[in-house]
């Protein structure tokens, strides 16, 4: 790596923003990665990897906020430095950015999931008529809204999201719920997970005001 590149790349990126000065300066092991990495853009495949080698258990809840924190920074500091030097293009921002949060709100998804689904078992259908044997498995769907929506996240934007699932019920395990609060705690949780300021700063911040009727709606 021609190290005096990425030093003139280095300088242009911290000239410019703040937030990239604050947090390399904070954290010199990021800078020795960032040297190690700005040269190709951020992959999906890339920010998998990343969360899954953050050192952090993804099953649990807390570890997983900090994880998710860690490689935010990453992949914004890698991208402003590209942006900010030319070496990155609009479209190119947006799939980064865009990639971040599905990858987020999918691994806070399944943390949370596994999580209510020990405590108060799996949401299912209610099926009076074909009794228990007929019930199904539900599932929260996240259903992302504007920029999110069409692939077309900025690094300022916040995420718009709207929650669903198909049928009413309880869950079937010994402390049942029914599937209205189970996924109310889902959603809650996910949207702490991702949108909280910690310590670590947040993700991204969680917009639920497109829902059908918006603030008074469920």
């Amino acid at each position: 790596m021609n190290t005096a590149n990425f030093t003139a790349l280095l300088e242009q990126t911290l000239r410019y923003s703040r937030y990239a000065k604050r947090v390399l300066e904070s954290d010199p092991a990021l800078l020795n990665w960032l040297q190690q990495n700005y040269a190709t853009p951020c992959s999906r495949a890339e920010i998998v990897a990343w969360m899954r080698q953050s050192g952090f258990n993804l099953d649990d809840e807390n570890e997983l906020m900090r994880s998710l924190r860690v490689v935010r920074k990453q992949v914004m500091v890698k991208l402003m430095l590209r942006d900010l030097n030319g070496l990155a293009d609009l479209n190119e921002v947006m799939q980064t950015m865009t990639a971040l949060a599905e990858e987020c709100v999918l691994q806070a998804h399944g943390c949370l999931t596994r999580a209510l689904n020990t405590q108060y078992g799996i949401a299912q259908s209610g099926n009076s008529l074909a009794g228990e044997e007929g019930a199904t498995e539900q599932a929260l769907l996240v259903v992302a809204m504007g920029k999110l929506g069409g692939a077309e996240l900025n690094v300022s934007s916040d995420i718009d999201l709207i929650f669903v699932y198909a049928q009413d019920g309880e869950t079937a395990g010994p402390r049942k719920i029914s599937n209205s609060d189970f996924f109310t705690r889902l959603g809650r949780r996910l949207i702490n997970i991702i949108n909280e300021a910690t310590a670590d700063g947040y993700v991204f911040r969680v917009d639920m005001r497109l829902r059908p009727h918006g603030d008074s709606g469920p």
